[in-house]
C-alpha cells in the first residue's frame, strides 16, 4: 500500500500545483453547486452559473455548500445577506432553519 499512497500524494500535489494559477471565479458551478448557490443567493436563481461568473468575485460570494451550518455560520449568513435579513430580521434560529 505505501506505493499506492505515494502515487496518490504525488497526484494530489500535482493537482494542487496546477490549481494555484486558476482563478476559482472563472470556473463554472457544478449542478449541485448551482442549486445550492441559487438557494443561498436568491438574486441568482434565474441563472446561478452566470451570476457566479459575473458577480462572484466582485461581491465575494461563496460557491461552496454545506449540508448543515453551525449557529455561528447562520449568524454570518444573516448578517451578510440583506434578503435573509428582510425575511427573518435578527432571528438567527430562523436563518439557520432557512439554510438547513
Amino acid at each position: 500500500m505505501p506505493l499506492f499512497d505515494e502515487i496518490n500524494d504525488t497526484l494530489l500535489e500535482t493537482k494542487l500545483e496546477e490549481s494555484k494559477d486558476v482563478d476559482p471565479f472563472t470556473i463554472p458551478l457544478t449542478q449541485a453547486e448551482a442549486t445550492c448557490f441559487a438557494r443561498r443567493y436568491p438574486l441568482s436563481s434565474n441563472d446561478p452559473n452566470a451570476y457566479w461568473l459575473r458577480e462572484g468575485k466582485k461581491l465575494g460570494l461563496n460557491r461552496n455548500c454545506a449540508d448543515r451550518i453551525t449557529e455561528e455560520m447562520a449568524q454570518c449568513y444573516l448578517e451578510s445577506e440583506p434578503e435573509v435579513q428582510k425575511l427573518f430580521g435578527s432571528d438567527v434560529k430562523a436563518a439557520w432553519d432557512h439554510w438547513n
